[in-house]
């Protein structure tokens, strides 16, 4: 597997801009259209999504030890979009025709040879760790919204209770999806963990956010949302000791608030 001819490629390709997206979904649902279902109506913010971070790891599996955990994470992730292992064989095909439709006569037997190995240690690896998070966590939680807080226009306070506990340390994010949407958020919670189990969101309606509108607007005490696992670590405490400047703004204090929480405990 020749890395420097995959990223070459694959810079190549990149240089046609939204074409490769639209291209690549146009390919994926023609030839099946069964995985239409697990994509937003509006493709607006999900086109470039998937193809640019199929390009980037692919183009850089010569660093599959620095990117097994995350792909394992992202396997484990992808679960909430019910992706199963027969999926990414699809994804693979529509990966390898959109290469080949942008590179024209650049594209080789060895050049394809060269995706199809990449793309299928990347697409094991994922699916190696959806495997494996079946038997820790499911693929999405229910949660209940217990509280609807208007606090602005555009701005709402959400409190909801899992089915059965949510474990997330403070600082993380956690996938949030109303089922009427078929889009997915990431939002950090804004409270450290409570006996209660139940989670506080400050969420801000984005203009033309599907999910950020629906939580404002169109979601009442009853309703209920889909959870997705914690994920990220880069705003948690490794150790709730020490000096602790915390700088936010607007919704951007649900997090700190979170951590606010966990130093005072």
């Amino acid at each position: 597997m020749d890395v420097a001819r995959l990223k070459q490629s694959w810079h190549l390709v990149a240089g046609h801009g939204d074409q490769v997206p639209l291209y690549f979904y146009s390919t994926l649902f023609l030839a099946h259209p069964d995985v239409r279902q697990m994509f937003p109506t509006n493709m607006a913010g999900q086109r470039d999504r998937l193809v640019t971070a199929l390009g980037h790891i692919v183009s850089n599996v010569d660093q599959v030890d620095q990117l097994v955990g995350f792909l394992q994470s992202l396997g484990a992730d992808h679960r909430k979009f019910a992706v199963r292992a027969e999926h990414y064989p699809a994804v693979g095909e529509a990966l390898l025709a959109t290469l080949a439709h942008f590179l024209g006569e650049h594209w080789t037997e060895d050049l394809a040879q060269d995706w199809t190995a990449a793309y299928g240690l990347v697409a094991k690896v994922m699916s190696d760790g959806a495997t494996s998070a079946e038997n820790v966590s499911p693929p999405w939680w229910v949660g209940e919204v217990v509280a609807h807080e208007p606090r602005t226009f555009d701005i709402a306070v959400l409190t909801l209770r899992p089915q059965y506990l949510l474990p997330f340390d403070p600082g993380q994010s956690i996938g949030v999806s109303s089922p009427a949407t078929r889009a997915w958020r990431y939002y950090s919670p804004a409270n450290a963990p409570r006996s209660d189990g139940t989670i506080e969101l400050h969420v801000r309606a984005v203009p033309g956010g599907a999910v950020s509108s629906r939580l404002v607007y169109g979601t009442s005490v009853g309703d209920q949302l889909h959870l997705a696992a914690p994920m990220g670590e880069r705003l948690s405490l490794r150790q709730a000791g020490g000096d602790l400047l915390l700088l936010a703004g607007g919704t951007g204090w649900g997090p700190l608030k979170a951590l606010v929480e966990q130093v005072a405990a």
